[in-house]
């Protein structure tokens, strides 16, 4: 599989094993979808990078940064340093899923914005009848 695939495969697999799906997507509107594929597509030397101040409290080791970034519990951070290519199909997925959340959103509000722009219009209808009917009734 070339890279497209792999990524879309990886995609698929989020949502059919894991239950990722664009409405529990939806949920994750502060960036999280975002952040957790930078974790992804950082490089291990890059990820191990320790971050001053931060210990993981379990092991006493300092916490690298891509383990300060990850957005949600950290059972949920699973990197496969040995499999790079498997790391950025997380990542691209996480992408990809991070894109369909905001398009999905952009879609939801254009919706939105025509149905007020239908009311808006049936308004200033029922108005500019309403005013003419009142104009034809005073002036006879």
């Amino acid at each position: 599989m070339n890279g497209l695939e792999l990524i879309a495969a990886e995609r698929q697999r989020q949502i059919e094993e894991e239950g990722w799906t664009p409405e529990h997507d939806a949920g994750h509107s502060e960036g999280e979808l975002a952040e957790a594929a930078a974790c992804y597509a950082m490089p291990e030397r890059a990820r191990l990078i320790p971050v001053e101040d931060e210990t993981d409290l379990t092991t006493g080791e300092t916490t690298g940064i891509a383990e300060c970034l990850w957005p949600w519990v950290r059972t949920w951070w699973k990197p496969t340093p040995d499999n790079r290519i498997r790391e950025l199909a997380k990542a691209g997925a996480l992408i990809a899923a991070e894109i369909d959340r905001l398009q999905a959103i952009e879609i939801r509000e254009k919706r939105n914005f025509s149905a007020l722009d239908r009311v808006t219009a049936e308004n200033l209808a029922a108005i500019t009848l309403a005013n003419t009917k009142h104009k034809i009734e005073v002036n006879g």
